[in-house]
């Protein structure tokens, strides 16, 4: 698993950053507020699994993930769970 140095050191590279706040961040609307945006510009990562497969989705923090969507999206089928 990388670093956070190493992490930082690859996201330069395409000018982005990580940010850290001394706040914590739990949810959307808490991100949202600590970094003064709406909630549709945080993104989040979600872990799901269709069936016996792992599957991260990246969403909008004002999105929800629609299972059917999501499988269809994956080409898999099975129970999707969230992890």
């Amino acid at each position: 698993m990388p670093t956070l140095e190493q992490v930082r050191d690859y996201l330069s590279r395409f000018d982005l950053k990580v940010l850290e706040y001394d706040q914590a961040t739990p949810t959307v609307a808490d991100a949202a507020r600590v970094v003064g945006c709406s909630e549709a510009e945080i993104g989040k990562t979600l872990l799901f699994r269709v069936g016996e497969t792992p599957v991260a989705v990246l969403a909008a923090g004002d999105r929800k993930v629609a299972s059917g969507r999501l499988k269809a999206a994956a080409g898999l089928s099975g129970k999707v769970r969230m992890v």
